[in-house]
């Protein structure tokens, strides 16, 4: 989605969240991968909290869990109970296994875990992820030296041409398609929602597809509705950069 849809995203606009997040995971690679390895950063990231030198009575861990049982709750009631329930679950495991564990342990397995997981998410959206596209929409998303390396051999022929114009044209094109890859996916502004939504988002789809469960009804087809809405506001926006 692009970021002038990213900034009319409210943090709690549920079906906005998830038309986004559906947006951002449409390869099963990705999809997958993000659906397995999401809710075990969160989990280590609580494992790691607890090592805190903080005063007694301060929990960090307990905190961030209370921070998303909140939001999600404050989002949908239902969903967002259990998934809660879960993060105050994840708590008092991760407790646990601190205690048993201890720093020296516990470390290596955060920083492995962490490893593990980011890393093929980021292989997820970067190799994996694929939208739907035009065939020219396709050629504006391969990797960054491609347009460049295509930008520098127009720009030879045009200046022997000796047409300055057309040079400026095309160096006009060139950061265009630059900006116009740079929009693709998450913005850095984005991602305090996602690190904030995207887990409940990936428990929602999973209580979808095992139940049938959706937070009211005609959610899932209003999703659909602001996804078609962007992929067609995209293409319509590819269509007068290119006339």
């Amino acid at each position: 989605m692009g970021a002038k849809a990213a900034r009319r995203r409210g943090v709690l606009d549920l079906e906005a969240q998830f038309a986004f997040f559906r947006s951002q995971h449409r390869h099963p690679v990705n999809a997958a991968a993000h659906a397995l390895l999401t809710w075990p950063i969160l989990f280590t990231n609580l494992l790691i909290l607890h090592f805190l030198p903080l005063p007694s009575p301060v929990d960090p861990a307990l905190a961030l869990a209370l921070v998303y049982a909140a939001a999600y709750l404050a989002v949908d009631r239902r969903a967002g109970a259990l998934a809660g329930l879960l993060f105050v679950a994840a708590w008092a495991a991760s407790a646990a296994l601190a205690a048993r564990l201890g720093f020296a342990a516990s470390w290596r397995l955060v920083l492995a875990t962490q490893l593990f997981c980011w890393t093929w998410q980021f292989l997820g959206h970067g190799l994996f992820e694929v939208r739907s596209r035009t065939d020219s929409e396709k050629f504006d998303s391969i990797p960054f030296p491609s347009p460049l390396a295509f930008s520098i051999i127009k720009i030879k022929l045009l200046a022997i041409d000796g047409s300055n114009a057309d040079l400026d044209a095309c160096v006009f094109n060139f950061s265009c398609r630059k900006q116009s890859l740079q929009k693709k996916g998450p913005t850095v502004s984005d991602l305090p929602q996602v690190f904030l939504m995207e887990p409940f988002l990936i428990f929602l789809q999973m209580l979808n597809k095992l139940f049938d469960y959706e937070p009211y009804p005609g959610f899932y087809k209003n999703v659909d509705k602001k996804v078609e809405a962007d992929l067609r506001e995209s293409r319509e926006l590819k269509q007068r950069k290119t006339t």
